[in-house]
C-alpha cells in the first residue's frame, strides 16, 4: 500500500488534489501497523522527508501546506514503534544497542528537522 501512496507522493502533479490528500490519510492510518520499523517503505520515507524539508512553496501541494501532514505521519511513525518504547523505558545507551541501524536513521532525520526548524 506505502508503495502506491508513495508514487502519489512523489507525482502530485499527476493526480487530482483530493486524490493527493486522500493518499497522506491513507498513508497514516496504515502508518499504524509499522510497529517493528520506523522505515515502512524507505521510498516512502524519504519523500515525506523532502517534504518536511523542503521551502515554503514546495510544501504548498495543490494550494494546501503539506509540511503538518506530514509532521503527524512522521509522529505516528514514532509512536507506534516498538523501537520509542524501547527509547522510553530503558536507558539512552541500551536503548542505541537495540535500534536498528535503519531505525536510527530515521531518527536522524527527526533530529535533524528539529535542529533546523527551532
Amino acid at each position: 500500500m506505502l508503495e502506491f501512496v508513495n508514487q502519489i507522493i512523489s507525482q502530485p502533479a499527476s493526480v487530482p488534489a483530493e486524490t493527493y490528500l486522500e493518499s497522506f490519510k491513507t498513508a497514516n492510518n496504515w502508518c499504524v501497523f509499522s510497529t517493528t520499523t520506523m522505515i515502512p517503505h524507505e521510498g516512502f520515507i524519504t519523500n515525506i522527508f523532502a517534504l518536511l524539508n523542503g521551502s515554503a512553496s514546495e510544501t504548498l501541494i495543490h494550494g494546501v501546506d503539506m509540511s503538518k501532514k506530514v509532521i503527524k505521519i512522521v509522529k505516528k511513525l514514532i509512536s507506534v514503534s516498538k523501537m520509542a518504547h524501547v527509547i522510553q523505558n530503558g536507558s539512552m545507551e541500551t536503548a542505541i544497542k537495540q535500534i536498528p541501524l535503519r531505525d536510527m536513521k530515521f531518527l536522524e532525520l527527526v533530529v535533524q528537522y528539529l535542529n533546523n526548524n527551532r
